[in-house]
């Protein structure tokens, strides 16, 4: 499934487990984002 979405200041997007996802910034303006992982995250992430 893809879905694709324009995010605005102070919203939250939440991933489900094991779900594939990326976050892109198409702007010229930094964008700065937090990422909360429950549980740990640590050793899931795979390079693009």
């Amino acid at each position: 499934m893809r879905l694709q979405r324009i995010s605005h200041a102070n919203e939250g997007i939440e991933v489900l487990p094991l779900q594939p996802h990326q976050m892109r910034n198409d702007s010229n303006q930094d964008v700065e984002f937090l990422v909360i992982s429950q549980p740990n995250s640590k050793g899931d992430c795979v390079p693009l």
